[in-house]
């Protein structure tokens, strides 16, 4: 298992390299996630970004 992880740790270099952001992006969704399970939600179904929920919404006019 600590295998995963080392490869894991080792994608998220690589990525960092081209984006000094990722690994803080990796985070972030790290405790989205963990914050959505605490809620009892499941995390697959949080949107990532305002824009994101926005196209996840229905339209105004459509109906339920």
């Amino acid at each position: 298992m600590s295998t995963e992880k080392d490869d894991l740790e080792e994608f998220i270099a690589e990525c960092a390299k081209e984006d000094p952001n990722f690994p803080a992006m990796v985070e972030a969704a790290l405790q989205r996630r963990q914050a959505a399970r605490a809620r009892g939600e499941d995390p697959n179904d949080i949107p990532l970004t305002d824009e994101d929920a926005e196209e996840q919404s229905p339209a105004p006019h459509a109906r339920s």
